[in-house]
């Protein structure tokens, strides 16, 4: 009976080391495969060649692969060896991918935004580099950097604007400070393309393109966005102290003229342009959760009503009625901020 015993708990311990040993091995498998798909988008967003050369090299990283992945089930040591070495010479490759401030950009994207502040009042900030262009077509406008001198002092107002492009879900998101002498900036972080590039989602995953940090007036970056390219944008004019104003406009100078000095890469989840609003806000309140409305930045009005940052005395569907901001192509340029803040009947009458 004892040797009996022995030998079934010798036999449960076998099956035990089996199944978990099946267990780690469908995990290494799915962990290799997964590297040698990403791998292939890597390949494809940063390798110097064109297609016919993206094909050569996509097909022989699948037939080593491959073999590799047939070889665990024969000689095991051998397909993990190949396969480590495999994804240790892509990381290592990928790690020397850098971002930069030197390329081709287009010129809506090239220049970025950059700070000055007054040796003598901290609060006074010389700006370069604000984009006033006059739009003519989604991607066609009329050149127009301008230089501004501003006080922090004089800030009056805070307006996050949802620009809606695909759907309810995403949107782009602008921070927008107003001063007392009626002036209106607005910062957007986005992708920072070259003349000859499109916007990718998938290759905002793969550095595909660096950051920037525009600062322009509402006719250029709000208008252009409802009246040329004719989004859906809407403004929340944002309730907190003055204080909080000052510090999120003394970080947006901050962040823009860090991103004018030094690359870094978008990426489509982490470094977007609602994840940066995000990062600087929690710099101000710790405190602020973080919610899957960060990700999906078209229900940010929902997250913005449960912080109560905004009115809250109306419903929520009467809040986003009235935020919409209904295109001006008929009105004057120097007027448009004026225009899109006229109280509107959503009643339809």
């Amino acid at each position: 009976m004892q040797k009996l015993h022995s030998t079934n708990g010798h036999t449960s311990k076998h099956i035990l080391t089996r199944f978990f040993g099946q267990i780690a091995r469908a995990i290494w498998l799915i962990f290799a495969f997964f590297m040698l798909v990403w791998s292939l988008f890597a390949f494809f967003y940063q390798l110097p060649f064109n297609m016919a050369g993206f094909v050569l090299v996509a097909v022989l990283w699948l037939v080593v692969g491959i073999y590799a992945l047939v070889l665990e089930f024969k000689t095991p040591w051998k397909s993990r060896i190949l396969l480590a070495l495999m994804f240790i010479g892509v990381i290592i490759w990928w790690s020397t991918i850098r971002p930069t401030l030197h390329r081709d950009w287009a010129p809506e994207l090239a220049r970025s935004v950059e700070a000055t502040f007054d040796p003598i009042n901290p609060d006074i900030v010389h700006l370069q580099n604000i984009r006033n262009f006059d739009w003519i077509a989604p991607y066609e406008g009329k050149e127009n950097w301008e230089n501004g001198t501003y006080n922090a002092d004089d800030l009056i107002g805070l307006d996050v604007y949802l620009s809606y492009w695909m759907g309810p879900y995403i949107a782009h998101t602008l921070v927008g400070f107003t001063f007392k002498d009626g002036r209106h900036l607005v910062f957007s972080a986005e992708i920072r393309r070259t003349k000859e590039q499109s916007f990718s989602a998938i290759g905002g995953f793969f550095k595909e393109f660096e950051l920037i940090m525009i600062a322009a007036p509402e006719e250029d970056i709000i208008k252009l966005r409802t009246d040329i390219r004719h989004e859906n944008v809407y403004r929340y004019p944002i309730n907190v102290g003055k204080e909080k104003i000052k510090d999120l406009f003394l970080n947006y100078l901050e962040t823009a003229d860090k991103l004018a000095h030094q690359a870094r890469f978008y990426n489509t989840v982490t470094a977007n342009c609602t994840t940066v609003v995000f990062d600087m806000a929690r710099i101000l309140d710790p405190g602020i959760p973080l919610d899957w409305r960060i990700l999906f930045s078209g229900q940010l009005p929902s997250y913005l009503y449960d912080l109560k940052v905004v009115n809250t005395e109306k419903s929520l569907k009467e809040l986003v009625d009235e935020a919409h901001i209904e295109p001006q192509i008929n009105g004057r340029r120097d007027q448009y901020s004026v225009d899109i803040r006229r109280v509107r009947n959503t009643n339809g009458n």
